[in-house]
């Protein structure tokens, strides 16, 4: 049997996207590997109380909030972090550990990897879920983005290994770095999750009246719904309901919107089934696979992709380029009107082994194997 420790600045009941995917490596690594590897955690955010101890050690390092980093990154709050977990290292008896797994974002926390190694033999894996430096959707201080990329070759150059999410994110990570042995380990849904849920109700779907359209998770400048609420205003006939699942301030320029805020993912993808489409909105990166993606397949909703970009290309169309039921319309009003007034749903059949949280953690044991 072999130790993992995962390190990760949220984990669940924490709501956020951020808290999901360690949170189910290690709730579920003991189990996916029949025994060979056992987990304890190292959080700083959990929203609620620690109810994993089947799993391994919970261990909270409060983020205190301190430093002068802190002024730099006011966005990464592992540039706080760094110091209480800097302060605590030596008392997590890191030399018990085969495997240390650093995940983010937040970042900064990564830069402490030096000193785990001087207190640890353990094989240390960095998991990028995002880029830190270069983030093509956002514009960036020339100075503070060539720190960022310092920062971020730094901490590729201490780890052994780095995970992240798809070959786009690997691209803009690894530019102007050395070469670094890594591993692509997609996001995907709960499974767990989604065998608790009841079916789809399909027959109600086909026969409602109005067409139920479900817009999920943070939007901002380059998720924008502006064009999707104009083209919703061109709806004359009212035959489309349009909800909301999240926690950003949206203008829905008259259209009525029926807002549920965040929730727990077990309650989300329930509420998610009764919809006929969902939509995601996209810059056109082709980095950006937000989650909403994966929770969209569990779901069993068609899905509608907006996009700022060129139609049918990046890390989207790549998970989603043989799945049935899967729409792509430009950002543009009239585009977006004339494809929703010729929808007609449909139900759909689909392979989703490849798209699910436990196929990213038995890639992740398969690493695991090869590493040590």
């Amino acid at each position: 049997m072999k130790k993992v420790l995962f390190i990760n600045y949220f984990l669940e009941p924490n709501l956020v996207v951020g808290a999901k995917r360690v949170s189910y490596w290690h709730r579920c690594i003991k189990e996916s590997s029949g025994g060979k590897y056992t987990s304890d955690v190292v959080y700083a955010d959990i929203k609620g109380e620690y109810t994993y101890e089947d799993s391994g050690k919970g261990i909270c390092i409060p983020d205190t909030k301190r430093g002068w980093v802190k002024r730099l990154f006011k966005k990464d709050q592992g540039a706080s972090w760094y110091y209480d977990l800097k302060s605590a290292l030596k008392e997590l008896s890191l030399e018990q550990y085969d495997f240390i797994v650093v995940s983010g974002s937040p970042f900064i926390q990564m830069l402490l990897i030096g000193k785990m190694k001087k207190l640890s033999n353990a094989v240390i894996i960095v998991d990028f879920r995002d880029p830190f430096a270069i983030i093509p959707r956002f514009k960036q201080n020339k100075l503070k983005l060539t720190l960022k990329k310092f920062i971020e070759n730094r901490i590729l150059n201490l780890a052994d290994h780095l995970i992240t999410i798809n070959d786009y994110c690997l691209e803009v990570i690894l530019r102007g770095s050395q070469r670094v042995d890594y591993t692509l380990i997609n996001n995907g849904f709960d499974d767990q999750v989604l065998k608790l849920t009841s079916d789809r109700p399909e027959e109600e779907l086909k026969l409602a009246k109005n067409v139920r359209l479900a817009l999920c998770g943070k939007l901002d400048v380059s998720r924008n719904p502006e064009k999707l609420f104009q083209a919703l205003n061109s709806n004359s006939d009212n035959s489309i309901d349009i909800d909301y699942f999240g926690s950003s301030h949206i203008e829905t320029q008259g259209v009525e919107v029926k807002k549920h805020g965040t929730m727990a993912y077990s309650t989300f993808i329930k509420n998610l089934m009764n919809f006929h489409l969902g939509v995601i909105i996209t810059s056109g990166h082709g980095f950006e696979a937000t989650t909403k993606i994966f929770d969209y397949l569990a779901a069993g909703v068609e899905i509608l992709i907006i996009t700022g970009g060129e139609l049918r290309t990046g890390d989207l169309h790549n998970l989603t380029k043989e799945v049935n039921g899967v729409h792509w319309v430009k950002n543009d009003a009239e585009e977006i009107a004339g494809f929703l007034r010729d929808y007609t749903y449909r139900s759909h059949s689909r392979d989703l082994s490849k798209h699910s949280r436990s196929y990213g953690l038995k890639q992740l044991t398969e690493l695991l194997d090869s590493l040590k």
